[in-house]
Order: C-alpha cells, then structure tokens, then sequence
C-alpha cells in the first residue's frame, strides 16, 4: 500500500534553479509540501527566507532533525 506520507527526495538542484529565476534576495519562497524542507533550506542557503508547511508532524519532526544541524550548521 502507498504511504502518502513519505516524500521523494530530489536533488537541491531542481529547486536551486526554480528560486534564483523567481525570487531575489530576502524574499519568502513557500513551500507547501515541505516533506524533507529541501526547498526551504536551499531557499535559505541562497539568502532568502525558507518557509515550509509539513502536516505529518512525525516526518516534521524527522527533517528537522536530519537537516538542522547539517544543512543550516
């Protein structure tokens, strides 16, 4: 059976490409299906704030674990 819950990480590439072309700097960029956050901390790491919604609170609680630490230092 198909966990709706779970996400398909991609490469930082793909949202890279799609920030640098619609925001500038300092902007929010959104994402509404944050899963792992890739989109908010690449948003993050390019200078603009990183927003991502997650209603699974357990799959929530698992990126920010994975990611805090590695990704934003």
């Amino acid at each position: 059976m198909l966990d709706i819950h779970k996400t398909a990480p991609f490469p930082e590439d793909i949202p890279e490409m799609a920030i640098k072309f619609f925001s500038y700097p300092n902007e929010i960029v959104l994402d509404p299906f944050a899963g792992s956050f890739t989109t908010a901390i690449v948003a993050h790491n390019l200078g603009r704030i990183g927003v991502g919604i997650e209603l699974n609170k357990d799959r929530f609680r698992e990126a920010i674990l994975k990611n805090i630490n590695s990704k934003l230092g």
